[in-house]
């Protein structure tokens, strides 16, 4: 066992009379840590980005949207069913039937110089103040930490907020078509600034259910709502949304499905960075290749002198697998080290930036740091490596004829 150590800690000093051997060690060192670290970089970055703009998009839009299977809209008496049925199958209170409209948005402004009116388009969207403070994800969004949404308040978009020059505590005015087709008028005071970097800061607009559904609708025969969203494990007895007693009669759309192309943009934009990354990491095992035929090479007459102590083939091989594999993990390591802290200085420091937040949807790259992460392209890069120098190993044995 000393004896095996012994020349384990000899051989694997790899010193070589010729520069291009030499030179060939760093090349295949440099390769493999770095493709180590840009696989443990690229996807520890990805899955954030993809996690925060997830979660961006699901902030104020649950996982569910219900809507009645034969009418655009459901009635105030089927409303008032599903909400008791929907009270009784859920563990907390994170679902809300909703409304929704067109409106205008109409504010004054009052500068030294004039008075000036704005108008902007946007789509209003009434829910109940439970979604807002059960919702896990949007209270990261939410500018004021004290939220409340009332019968004179409104939510709206910080692209917005920027356009129109309003603040919390302003007033704006809302402008909406009743069922009736005539123009309500109603002031609003700004009780919350959500900011997500989505396209819907610039249009969506949040309002008390309650007073949406009255703007809209004057006679309380038709007091009802547009559909119900469902945060997914808040109806997670029996499976209730699942039933097709429960199917037959609503329509279920799932985020997934209402988000089908943003899904499939976060799942391919990141195929030609990793199919890069994983380029160069074959590349680096191709130079490890090379720089064990090299060394098996310089190293011939030594490999002589252990024969005649009295060494075969298959423990001299062995020697050599385990310098390649210890060359490997210790490239690993170096690799993983490095993105270590590449990525703990973004956490901390934030100095990677995000050219267009409008494009993106985020301004700073966010980051994921995952222990599996790491574990994972260290063992991959080994598991690949071991079959692979094997078989070049017993090749450069059988062509050198060391043993003859």
């Amino acid at each position: 066992m000393y004896l095996l150590f012994f020349l384990f800690n000899n051989f694997r000093k790899f010193k070589s009379k010729q520069k291009i051997f030499t030179f060939n060690f760093y090349i295949s060192f440099f390769l493999i840590s770095f493709s180590i670290f840009s696989l443990i970089l690229s996807e520890s970055f990805t899955k954030a980005y993809k996690i925060e703009v997830i979660n961006k998009y699901k902030a104020f839009n649950l996982d569910y949207k219900i809507n009645d299977n034969y009418s655009s809209f459901i009635s105030k008496s089927s409303m008032i069913k599903l909400d008791s049925i929907f009270n009784i199958y859920s563990e907390k209170k994170s679902y809300s039937p909703f409304i929704e409209s067109n409106a205008i948005l109409y504010i004054n402004h009052v500068t030294d110089s004039k008075k000036y009116s704005q108008r902007e388009g946007v789509y209003a969207r009434g829910i109940q103040n439970n979604l807002f403070l059960n919702n896990k994800f949007n209270q990261n969004y939410l500018i004021h930490n004290n939220f409340y949404l009332d019968e004179n308040s409104i939510i709206i978009g910080e692209y917005l907020s920027n356009k129109i020059n309003k603040s919390i505590n302003d007033t704006i005015s809302l402008l909406i078509k009743e069922q009736n087709d005539k123009i309500i008028f109603k002031n609003l005071i700004i009780s919350n600034i959500y900011k997500t970097g989505i396209k819907s800061d610039e249009f969506i607009v949040f309002l008390d259910f309650n007073t949406l559904s009255k703007l809209i609708y004057k006679d309380d025969k038709y007091y009802g709502c547009d559909g119900f969203i469902v945060e997914s494990n808040s109806l997670i007895k029996e499976n209730f949304l699942e039933k097709d007693i429960f199917k037959s009669r609503y329509n279920i759309e799932n985020w997934d499905s209402l988000n089908y192309n943003l899904l499939k943009f976060l799942n391919f934009f990141d195929i030609p960075i990793k199919t890069i990354t994983w380029l160069l990491m074959f590349l680096s095992i191709y130079s490890l290749s090379a720089f064990i035929s090299n060394m098996m090479i310089e190293k011939r007459n030594d490999f002589k002198i252990l024969y005649f102590l009295g060494f075969n083939n298959k423990y001299a091989q062995y020697l050599v697998l385990t310098i390649c594999l210890y060359f490997s993990i210790i490239a690993s390591l170096f690799g993983s080290f490095i993105a270590l802290i590449v990525l703990l200085l973004q956490k901390y420091f934030q100095f990677i930036a995000i050219p267009s937040e409008r494009i993106f949807q985020v301004s700073i790259l966010p980051v994921n740091i995952d222990t599996i992460i790491f574990l994972k392209y260290p063992f991959i890069i080994i598991i690949i490596t071991i079959p692979i120098v094997a078989i070049i190993i017993k090749k450069n044995f059988k062509l050198l004829k060391i043993n003859n």
